[in-house]
């Protein structure tokens, strides 16, 4: 079996392993065409489409979504998609090889991999055994009928009256970018958008992941000129309105009230309300109160590929310790290169360690981006902590402050 990435030509056959594989790609009518077009999104690139042959056919297929996502800083993140193996090919370990052949290649340009897939499945116990963890599951806010009608009386007291959202008009363009850069700022997981990006994906489509998408109406996006706006997407079938992406400059709670509350009013036919939001946010919690919080079934997955390049690209960060300490970080099948860090500011350095730590790598993780506390994470005994310094508990506390966490699901892959 070979191994490489696209040449020119293989459209056609990478297509036909996808549909074959995912009936919600038969279901789109994905094309060659289609797959070409992808393009006009600048994290999709055909260099990092990669196959597996067999005798010349291929038979297998995994694409690198290039993301820019935030974990204090921003990182380029090699987000792994679409990868499925010719259903006549399967249980050969040709998705086994296939992906330890893209990990070694991701790891050449990226720090980071992430992914998402159904945790217990198949494809989620390939994905641990070539470097991934389980690294956290999203949560979905959600109300019936009875549920949001109660949910709009309280957000339009909250919202005091104020002018209702419009639609969209391409004179909300930079308004809308200004809020969502605003966000980005402070929510820990979420993907920067070049302007390219909001053109391509959002002002010409109403997309959900990278793959899906159809022409944006201006009823889609909501807009409080200057405070806030929201996408929003009927399910005919379900009859559940999805409110996609919703924000407001940060702290301007009456317009992130009026912009779920419009959202509301839009479909009183509704059976069910969901919303994507931040997590870690008590704004989002206050206003979504009446709403019911489930965890998703997805697996967001992630894999350290350069535990160094990846702390040098994330730091520096704001600590209070003067200490060392040797990092030393593992997945479920093998343990990283360890790096010295300074507790300062994360970031690594040729000084003797004063100390050793050593944790899972969804561990690091998760508190890097808020999702967990260092003294959880200590009390638990999920650290390992190894030499004299008292200072490590109060350090990774400065470090690693809790905050909000998401990745939009216009960004997903």
């Amino acid at each position: 079996m070979n191994f490489r990435r696209y040449q020119r030509g293989d459209e056609g056959a990478i297509v036909d392993v996808i549909n074959r594989s995912f009936s919600t790609f038969r279901a789109w009518g994905l094309t060659p065409e289609k797959w070409l077009g992808y393009q006009a999104d600048p994290g999709f690139k055909l260099e990092n489409a990669f196959v597996a042959e067999d005798d010349g056919k291929i038979i297998g297929h995994v694409q690198v979504v290039e993301r820019e996502l935030n974990f204090g800083n921003f990182v380029k993140t090699a987000g792994i998609a679409n990868v499925c193996t010719d259903p006549d090919y399967r249980k050969k370990g040709a998705a086994t090889e296939l992906m330890s052949y893209v990990m070694k290649e991701a790891s050449k340009r990226y720090t980071i991999a992430g992914l998402d897939t159904g945790y217990g499945s198949s494809a989620h116990r390939i994905y641990r055994r070539v470097g991934f963890s389980p690294f956290h599951f999203f949560l979905r806010f959600s109300a019936e009928k009875w549920d949001a009608e109660r949910a709009l009386r309280r957000l339009d007291r909250i919202s005091g009256g104020m002018g209702k959202a419009e639609e969209f008009d391409a004179a909300y363009k930079e308004d809308i970018k200004r809020i969502y850069a605003e966000n980005a700022d402070i929510t820990a997981g979420v993907s920067k958008r070049t302007d390219q990006y909001w053109e391509e994906k959002l002002f010409k489509r109403n997309s959900w992941q990278t793959f899906f998408y159809r022409e944006l109406k201006p009823e889609d996006l909501l807009v409080l000129p200057g405070r806030a706006y929201s996408y929003i997407d009927w399910e005919e079938e379900r009859r559940r309105l999805f409110v996609r992406e919703a924000m407001a400059s940060p702290g301007d709670g009456s317009a992130l009230a009026e912009i779920y509350a419009e959202a509301i009013r839009r479909r009183p036919d509704a059976n069910e309300v969901v919303v994507a939001a931040p997590e870690g946010d008590p704004l989002v919690d206050g206003l979504l109160a009446d709403f019911y919080r489930f965890r998703e079934g997805g697996s967001y997955m992630l894999s350290l590929l350069n535990p160094e390049g990846f702390i040098r690209q994330v730091g520096p960060l704001n600590g209070v310790s003067a200490d060392v300490v040797e990092l030393r970080l593992y997945n479920d099948v093998t343990s990283l290169e360890p790096v010295n860090v300074s507790l300062k500011d994360l970031t690594p350095t040729d000084k003797a360690a004063d100390a050793k730590l050593g944790m899972h790598q969804s561990t690091f993780l998760r508190m890097l981006t808020g999702l967990l506390s260092p003294l959880s994470a200590i009390y638990g005994g999920l650290i390992d902590i190894g030499g004299s310094s008292s200072n490590i508990p109060f350090a990774l506390v400065s470090l690693f402050p809790s905050r909000r966490f998401y990745l939009w699901p216009s960004d997903h892959w």
